[in-house]
């Protein structure tokens, strides 16, 4: 009988890159597993709940209030940014929310997204990813499309749908090997073991190195299977 539960490790502690600094882009990687019998247990990297730092888009409009406008945006953005930085989640979320209410952006919805998730509002964080990469259109970042896969895997155990987004994410970027690793430990979880076998041999390939005692697993399982 197998165990189809999976855990996962949410507490700030577990996660190691410093805290936010000025422009740096935070790339946090919160370790969870996916356990099936006899399998060692597969860790999901989560990269991603990385608060962004950047510039309001600006604007070629002279419109004196759309000015005023993005100015009272950037200041809340950079609010959002200091109290995410201080640990104020709650704070932090709604700078961010007023920032979108005097000039959406793509950023500042993306750091939202990340206040929901620390505060454990799952679903609005999925609906706020998904409205940052709505603004970004023109050129997506996998990370958005990363988190909502990560989050659907995790939290709401909807493994099809994880599975299209971490496809969406490696069509935009294949040489992230979390991404990759990430995908195939869905795959495997969800029996399509010849995907997930593509999967970790990439990951591998692209520096993930606890993918290849995964991938060491699977094939001893995919042997066992065929001898059955």
């Amino acid at each position: 009988m197998h165990d189809h539960t999976m855990s996962f490790e949410c507490t700030i502690p577990s996660l190691y890159i410093p805290r936010l600094k000025s422009s740096d882009m935070l790339r946090r990687t919160l370790f969870s597993t996916l356990s099936r019998p006899i399998i060692v247990s597969q860790s999901i990297l989560r990269p991603g709940i990385t608060p962004r730092w950047s510039r309001l888009a600006s604007t070629a409009s002279t419109d004196i209030k759309d000015s005023l406008q993005q100015e009272k945006a950037q200041d809340w953005f950079n609010r959002g940014v200091n109290d995410w930085n201080n640990g104020n989640y709650l704070d932090a979320l709604d700078a961010y929310q007023k920032s979108i209410y005097a000039a959406p952006t793509s950023a500042a919805y993306y750091n939202l997204a990340n206040c929901q998730y620390s505060l454990g509002k799952f679903e609005a964080a999925i609906q706020s990813w998904e409205k940052s990469i709505e603004l970004e259109s023109n050129s997506p970042k996998p990370d958005a499309l990363s988190n909502i896969a990560n989050t659907l895997a995790l939290h709401n155990k909807d493994f099809v749908r994880a599975i299209e987004y971490y496809r969406k994410a490696v069509d935009i970027d294949p040489k992230d090997g979390q991404i990759r690793f990430n995908l195939a430990v869905v795959l495997e979880f969800t029996g399509d073991l010849k995907s997930a076998k593509n999967e970790y041999e990439q990951a591998i390939a692209l520096g993930i190195e606890r993918a290849q005692q995964n991938l060491t697993n699977l094939i001893v399982k995919m042997s066992t299977s065929k001898s059955a």
